[in-house]
């Protein structure tokens, strides 16, 4: 209010009064003390983001500022540029609109931050610096159509309007902020992959349009495993196999797209931050996707602006071979203590296998059931609760034991050969636990496949000294006639599960040829009869029986009590085959042990 015009005058009196008068010195002018403004050393970001620190001075007084504007453009305009007011009393900014004529509602530092088409405000704070200065931090994102060269302007204005005009502050580059696509796992192997991805756009979330982005064997290949994202509808479709793309589905699928390189089992956002976006999703390989994958993406800003294909992992699909229980060895014998083979073969190698259970005599907690993990390579027995034991290392001191058994850790091992692994296991039984015993194993990978059941037999062992079976008797054991229903009884101190063969003869003598000679195998309840020249089997029974020139045959079944095992045949005899007949009977178990031939009974075949 004091500027303008002035003069300077001066008097002069003594300790008397005595005085010189008012006398003119010279004229002034008072200059008015307008704002100014200063900008720190800038420090952009490579993403496009400016951190800018603004010092608004007044000689009067930092209160004495009423408000400065900055202009972040190729030239001092408004129109298209990145204009902001600041507002030191009321602790506020404003932004310009794309043509520069209309401001933003006033901002303070809680926000919500403003943006138009040349930039986005991401932070604003402001402090008292001095007694005349005012200081204003700034974070400002710019958009990739706004990238070059660009001037900082800056002017300022006082309560009283005045004003020091446009002060060119700085030249500033802006920095093509392209979205930038990070994957995680970057890199591994398998025939399922879940992967999580980022795209970071500076110009935030919201200015992601697109992304396309696959393991594929190569960008060019028409079939591929190649998925596009549409972030603001919020969909996801997979490359048809002729690389056309069918209609866009919802995230969160509510069944797999499936092509036939691959099947998307499940794609979803995963949120957002302000400048970055965050997906999952999870895709199973097929076997013409199998060998090894390069993830690339691409994506697109709001501008339709791209920085381009990139690798951002790699990945080797395989078909995923389910394991199996090759076989153990040995698959049949007697006694109390035994070093088992179990052999496991696994198509993506042993290194693929995750754990093997076996089982001699069953899974039940009063059995020798043990599994083994491939991952700690240690084993564990199942104990009288049912639970399996702590681990122990093959190979290493100690034992496992439970009622049934006890395996021996030192002489027990692991053998690891490209696909194969066998579980080595010295394990000495009980003997209360005497008696025949199946063996079972199976099998399973890292995935929990397996292709073995868990009750495939794949032997039998007879716990203690094995005892031969017997023949028991055949019902009936005498009579006369054309035809007849036979019961064969037979016995196994080891269990009616030792039995492995049953032979049933009616002739004249233990003779193959021309007779009626029978063989039934209580493992898969087959039977066969002897043709007439007594060289071969007749084709298993079916339904409607089988017959030579001697007997027509039909299987009635197979029962079974404890140690004893019934056969139930029908035998129609054939007219040339009349006369005093002798029934046979013979019996062998799964260690090979029999009861030799025995004579079991007398019939009578009428004459025609």
């Amino acid at each position: 209010m004091f500027a303008g015009p002035k003069n300077v005058y001066v008097h002069a009196q003594d300790a008397v009064g005595v005085h010189s008068g008012w006398q003119t010195l010279g004229p002034f002018s008072a200059l008015n003390a307008a704002p100014a403004i200063r900008i720190g050393p800038l420090q952009p970001a490579s993403d496009s983001t400016l951190f800018l620190q603004i010092d608004i001075e007044d000689a009067n007084g930092r209160s004495d500022v009423q408000l400065a504007r900055i202009v972040i453009n190729s030239a001092l305009a408004y129109a298209g540029g990145c204009v902001l007011e600041l507002n030191p009393a009321g602790g506020t900014y404003r932004l310009a609109n794309d043509g520069g004529w209309a401001w933003s509602p006033p901002v303070s530092s809680a926000g919500p931050h403003q943006q138009n088409s040349q930039c986005r405000v991401r932070s604003f704070s402001q402090y008292s610096w001095s007694w005349s200065t005012n200081r204003v931090n700034l974070s400002i994102a710019f958009s990739s159509p706004f990238a070059g060269p660009k001037l900082i302007y800056g002017v300022g204005q006082d309560a009283r309007g005045a004003s020091g005009g446009w002060q060119q502050l700085q030249p500033f580059q802006v920095v093509n902020a392209l979205p930038v696509t990070t994957l995680s796992p970057a890199s591994g192997r398998g025939e399922f992959a879940s992967f999580s991805v980022s795209v970071t756009d500076a110009n935030g979330a919201g200015d992601i349009s697109y992304l396309k982005i696959g393991p594929v064997r190569a960008i060019t290949d028409i079939q591929s495993c190649m998925i596009e994202v549409f972030p603001q509808a919020r969909t996801v479709r997979l490359a048809r196999d002729d690389g056309t793309w069918p209609p866009a589905v919802a995230f969160n699928l509510s069944a797999p797209l499936e092509n036939s390189q691959c099947i998307l089992m499940d794609f979803s956002s995963k949120g957002s931050e302000e400048n970055v976006l965050y997906y999952f999703f999870f895709v199973r390989f097929k076997g013409p996707h199998a060998g090894p994958l390069t993830t690339y993406a691409y994506a697109q800003d709001s501008a339709g602006q791209s920085a381009g294909w990139s690798a951002v992992g790699s990945w080797e699909a395989f078909v995923n071979t389910a394991p199996i229980v090759e076989s153990v060895t040995p698959s049949v014998g007697a006694g109390l203590r035994q070093v088992f083979d179990f052999t496991a073969f696994d198509g993506n190698g042993a290194q693929d296998l995750s754990l093997l259970q076996g089982a001699v005599g069953g899974y039940g907690a009063t059995d020798c059931a043990f599994q083994f993990d491939f991952t700690t390579q240690r084993l564990s027995l199942v104990q009288s609760n049912g639970v399996f034991s702590s681990g122990l290392a093959l190979g290493g001191p100690g034992f496992l034991e439970n009622s049934a058994c006890r395996i021996e850790m030192p002489t027990s091992q692991l053998i690891l050969a490209q696909n194969r692994a066998t579980v080595r296991l010295d394990i000495a039984f009980k003997q209360e636990y005497a008696g025949f015993r199946p063996i079972y194993a199976t099998v399973y990978d890292k995935y929990g496949v397996s292709n073995t059941g868990n009750y495939t037999i794949f032997g039998r062992w007879v716990v203690g000294s094995n005892n031969s079976p017997s023949v028991v008797s055949v019902s009936p054991s005498g009579g006369s006639g054309k035809s007849a229903n036979f019961i064969l009884s037979v016995a196994d101190p080891n269990g009616a599960g030792d039995i492995a063969l049953v032979y049933f003869m009616v002739h004249s003598g233990i003779v193959g040829q021309n007779s009626c000679f029978l063989a039934f195998r209580p493992a898969d309840s087959s039977v066969r009869l002897l043709n007439d020249a007594g060289t071969d089997w007749i084709q298993p029974l079916s339904a409607a029986g089988m017959e030579n020139s001697q007997c027509r045959v039909t299987y009635g079944g197979w029962l079974t009590s404890a140690s004893t095992g019934y056969l139930y045949v029908s035998i129609t005899f054939k007219d040339t085959f009349f006369g005093m007949r002798k029934s046979f009977a013979f019996v062998q178990d799964t260690n090979g042990a029999n009861s030799d031939w025995m004579q079991a009974g007398l019939w009578t075949v009428a004459v025609p």
